[in-house]
């Protein structure tokens, strides 16, 4: 989607654009010990490149993981051509610009929010006009790197013409079982109605993207492409990747009448987690009635304390979390629930009262992460100054994986926390109903490095012993 909003706005100034989306149109292949490389090859993408000709190669790098082919892509395309302009935009880039022009060959990074600035940017380079003025800005001046940080954000978001889904292969989308959304059996695609996010939780860098000022568009726009997407291309599910899509309560309601009254049948969540104190009896009914499938939760940790004075969540009272969680279910939805395990200040103790909080909540699905100290982040500095990265004292982009933990501080090791993430989850699977053996078997598979940690941790919950801890 930003590689199409990106698109949209370029094409409406008259420009001439083409799309590759790399990660969907190409297979995967092991690329290291511990990763999977998805999608089309550098060589492959470079095919395509030269195939379009184009004057100017624009790269969107979200996550740090992808950093490193980016690099590589970066640097085909300046052996091809090294009068190619490129531009580089995503959170790694918009989180740490000086480093990247220091390791790229890169020639203009786009900072956060990228409709406004990659038009200005591009008429100024066909006019041949100072870089000085551009918002939101990174790039070099005979070797002096320049940083205009972001200041401006868009305020009229109807004012944006919808993706230029046109320039992708659509079909592709809807072939892939990976990713988010209910099965991937249906037509199903993602869209954003607001941006911004006025809270602050420790691990989020969202507001590097979007600002911390929450902007919405009108109800009649997002019915509008709702309308384009089930006419263009026969959609029967929207994923809405908004992060807070129903913190306007009018707004919100008025878009769920719309698609309770125009579009039957159609069915949707959001999957990036929705603001469960938003959720009163109206607003969950006309949900329901609106085809809402699951309810995506961030509800992070067990400890109120945790909640409260380390990740600074919104709703920390567990006893308002139950009873809100309990109005879901009586309406008939589905839930979901993210946790976070491994915040500086935690302890091994307060790690588990996460796990049996997802466990008492009964939900229909919970997904337990490891938290990731990315730059730009409130979690990121906390580290930092106290030294407590585990590996190095500048994380390696490579590492920044859902699977690996990466913080050590005087509560716990790396070792700990994915010990007892993964003991939690062997627990769930018995839980569930899955042989003892079958369970140690997927275990052994799993983690073989720490199977014996994980066991410990098991035994040690079993017996009783964090009963006795602060």
């Amino acid at each position: 989607m930003g590689a199409g909003y990106i698109a949209a706005v370029l094409e409406r100034e008259g420009y001439e654009v083409s799309c590759i989306d790399a990660i969907a149109e190409g297979g995967c292949r092991p690329c290291s010990d511990k990763l999977m490389e998805y999608g089309l090859s550098v060589e492959s993408l470079m095919e395509r490149v030269r195939q379009c000709t184009p004057d100017i190669i624009a790269i969107s790098c979200q996550f740090s993981v992808q950093y490193q082919p980016t690099r590589v892509l970066i640097q085909a395309a300046k052996q091809w051509n090294p009068e190619i302009i490129t531009i580089l935009g995503g959170t790694h880039s918009s989180a740490q610009p000086e480093d990247v022009l220091d390791q790229t060959a890169v020639d203009y990074i786009v900072l956060s929010e990228g409709e406004e600035t990659i038009v200005q940017l591009v008429d100024t380079l066909n006019k041949r006009k100072s870089l000085d003025e551009i918002d939101g800005l990174a790039w070099r001046n005979r070797g002096v790197k320049k940083i205009n940080e972001r200041k401006k954000f868009i305020r009229d978001l109807d004012a944006l013409p919808f993706p230029a889904r046109h320039l992708f292969n659509m079909e592709v989308y809807f072939s892939t079982a990976r990713g988010w959304g209910e099965t991937g059996s249906v037509r199903r695609l993602s869209m954003i109605t607001s941006r911004g996010c006025p809270f602050g939780c420790s691990f989020c860098g969202i507001h590097l993207n979007t600002g911390k000022k929450f902007r919405m568009r009108s109800a009649e726009n997002v019915l509008s492409e709702i309308d384009l997407l089930v006419n263009e291309y026969g959609i029967q599910e929207v994923m809405f990747e908004d992060d807070n899509i129903s913190l306007n309560r009018g707004r919100f309601i008025q878009i769920l009448q719309g698609i309770r009254d125009h579009f039957p049948g159609l069915r949707w969540s959001a999957t990036s987690g929705m603001a469960l104190w938003t959720l009163d009896d109206e607003v969950l009914k006309l949900m329901k009635e609106s085809g809402c499938t699951k309810v995506y939760l961030g509800l992070e940790s067990g400890s109120e304390r945790v909640l409260r004075d380390i990740i600074g969540k919104h709703l920390t009272c567990k006893d308002k979390i139950r009873e809100r969680v309990n109005r879901i279910k009586r309406v008939g939805l589905q839930t979901v629930g993210f946790w976070v395990l491994g915040n500086p200040g935690e302890t091994r103790k307060e790690m588990w009262d996460t796990l049996d909080f997802a466990r008492e909540l009964q939900l229909d699905y919970n997904q337990v992460l490891i938290a990731l100290p990315y730059r730009g982040t409130r979690l990121y500095e906390q580290c930092a100054a106290r030294g407590y990265f585990a590996r190095s004292p500048d994380l390696d982009p490579n590492e920044m994986l859902e699977t690996v933990a990466l913080i050590r501080t005087p509560e716990f090791t790396p070792e700990d926390v994915i010990a007892i993430q993964q003991a939690g989850r062997f627990l769930a699977i018995r839980a569930r109903g899955t042989s003892l053996t079958r369970a140690l078997a997927e275990l052994l598979q799993r983690q073989r490095d720490l199977f014996w940690r994980i066991l410990l941790e098991i035994f040690k919950k079993k017996i009783g012993y964090y009963r006795f801890c602060n």
